[in-house]
């Protein structure tokens, strides 16, 4: 992934299922290479999402979304274990999901990509090593739980790409073709998550508000914790007040690298 400075960039997969993606060195780290396969994204207009991940933000022990290799979007996990700032180098260790409550509607596909729940390092795995920050989308807020696991899941005021027309029957072939809604997450409890539904506002490429229903009200879900995997995956998302002379106040613009690319077709 290219940054979202200057010219529009491009947005790369990166992961590690993709045997053309990394190469095995003699220390037992994996380097990772770039794909072949970029699309095309705009820049954000207002917001530089590139300053959230810029080489002094990272740090050992930090969780980290990335790029994925099925269709671009950060679904990939990756746990800091060791940084080195001239010239950049970031080796890390790749966060798998370990176990889903017994009531939860799991997948059918096993290789479909898991974005919340408890997530622990796979066992005798290399290091992956990167020495640029494109292949990196944001830093996550995990919980740290026990044997060495982590605990991921969507809190009010952050912004999540939804399943359109979630059923446990997707499969992971079918990602580039998936649609989705996008939500902010307003309420939160023991047993479900509310979000309210976005919608882009016009004439802005990743600028989104309120959706709202015929009667004015916000149109909004709850989601049970049966249905976590629901949620695609977070995107990173900047609060906007006197931009446009503030008549953009209270919406929200998105990281374009996080969107889905048919919103830019």
């Amino acid at each position: 992934m290219m940054g979202s400075n200057g010219d529009a960039g491009t947005h790369e997969a990166a992961g590690d299922t993709n045997s053309n993606l990394r190469s095995e060195g003699d220390d037992g780290i994996a380097a990772v290479a770039s794909p072949s396969e970029a699309y095309e994204i705009p820049d954000p207009e207002f917001h530089n999402f590139d300053l959230e991940k810029s080489i002094e933000k990272f740090r050992i022990g930090q969780v980290w979304s990335l790029y994925s290799d099925e269709d671009a979007l950060p679904r990939y996990y990756g746990l800091i274990k060791k940084v080195t700032r001239e010239p950049f180098e970031v080796k890390l260790t790749w966060l798998v999901s370990s176990t889903l409550p017994s009531d939860t509607v799991k997948w059918h596909d096993k290789r479909m990509p898991i974005s919340c729940g408890r997530f622990t390092t796979q066992r005798r795995t290399a290091m992956h090593r990167y020495t640029s920050i494109d292949s990196f989308s944001h830093l996550l807020r995990a919980d740290p739980a026990p044997n060495n696991a982590f605990s991921i899941s969507p809190r009010i005021g952050e912004v999540w790409a939804l399943y359109k027309n979630w059923t446990p029957e997707i499969r992971c072939s079918d990602l580039d073709k998936c649609e989705y809604d996008i939500a902010e997450v307003i309420d939160d409890d023991d047993l479900q998550k509310e979000v309210m539904f976005l919608k882009r506002v016009d004439g802005y490429n990743s600028v989104f508000k309120a959706q709202t229903k015929n009667d004015g009200s916000t149109l909004t879900m709850l989601i049970t914790d049966a249905e976590i995997l629901r949620f695609s995956h977070q995107i990173p998302a900047f609060r906007l007040t006197d931009e446009r002379g503030g008549s953009l106040r209270g919406c929200l613009e998105l990281d374009p690298a996080a969107l889905p690319v048919y919103y830019f077709s």
